[in-house]
């Protein structure tokens, strides 16, 4: 499904258009395409997010300890400082 939106273009944008040898459609077009791609790059997908779901519960299970205090304990001993 396609959306249609009427903007104003800052000349830069038109310029780089033409020196492309594009319209100016087909050059945001372009430009919305790659932020779409960069922005799904940047999200992580299932396996990623099970892989992090998987290594904090393994954490929670298997709790280091440290002369009785855990890595949580260290962490806050560190924000008293």
């Amino acid at each position: 499904m396609a959306m249609e939106i009427t903007l104003k273009i800052p000349e830069e944008i038109a310029a780089q258009a033409r020196a492309r040898g594009i319209s100016v459609e087909a050059y945001i077009e372009e430009i919305l395409a790659r932020q779409t791609e960069a922005s799904r790059a940047a999200t992580p997908n299932g396996a990623q997010k099970e892989a992090v779901h998987e290594m904090l519960v393994f954490a929670q299970k298997n709790s280091v300890r440290l002369e009785g205090l855990s890595v949580k304990d260290l962490i806050h001993e560190g924000h008293r400082l």
